[in-house]
């Protein structure tokens, strides 16, 4: 394999090249205006165009890249309103989601939550920033199946686009807030406290987005406009 090229795992190659370059642009690796010509990102990720392709116009619907002039993509001009007014919709959409699954969610669904999050807190435990962050992603994705919703499920794919998934990552001191975050919860879920539940997860999500927006200010070439 060439030098730079990223190695990828057995997803459809466009979805994950789409990520990839997603999750540069959010944490500025690339900034604004930046060309994404499929040549290039061809010769980065060692495949056809047919992927790369793709990958470009997953990234245009989601609108992190743009066409001026019907020409080739460039990285879109992301602002801290986009970043918050995403999160203030998936802030809504998790916690309505939860309170769904208080109700819906089966008996070994409910089993499998409770496993994820203490999965998380022994992660946490043990400094395991990556496996945390994978285990952050398994505890909503969990509470949303749960919901048993297929119009809220449908939402929340669509407007996860400006959230990057390893987050965690890139501000290990979230990983022990959000943890324990999850804790209260996990007790306003197993309780049934619908209204508690609703509250604690729409600040949660949203603390999540303000705390993202300053560590990906500090983190983009050209800081986030706003």
């Amino acid at each position: 394999m060439a030098s730079g090229q990223t190695v990828l795992r057995r997803t459809p190659l466009g979805l994950q090249i789409s990520q990839e370059v997603r999750r540069q642009i959010l944490f500025g690796h690339l900034s604004p205006g930046d060309p994404l010509t499929q040549q290039d990102l061809c010769d980065r990720f060692g495949t056809s165009r047919m992927p790369v392709r793709d990958a470009i116009n997953m990234l245009v619907m989601d609108g992190l890249a743009t066409r001026p002039n019907n020409r080739d993509a460039v990285v879109a001009d992301i602002t801290h309103e986009d970043i918050l007014d995403a999160f203030e919709v998936n802030a809504h959409l998790h916690a309505l989601a939860a309170v769904r699954a208080i109700t819906r969610g089966a008996p070994e669904e409910r089993k499998r939550l409770q496993s994820i999050h203490e999965e998380m807190g022994e992660a946490v435990r043990e400094g395991d920033l990556a496996l945390s962050a994978q285990l952050n992603g398994r505890f909503h994705r969990q509470l949303n199946r749960m919901s048993h919703s297929n119009p809220i499920i449908t939402a929340l794919k669509r407007v996860t686009a400006f959230v990057p998934d390893d987050f965690v990552k890139e501000a290990p001191d979230w990983a022990i807030r959000g943890y324990q975050e999850h804790e209260s919860i996990m007790s306003a879920f197993f309780s049934g406290d619908k209204q508690k539940l609703y509250e604690l997860i729409t600040h949660h999500v949203m603390s999540v987005g303000d705390h993202l927006v300053e560590v990906l200010s500090h983190h983009r070439r050209d800081p986030i406009t706003g």
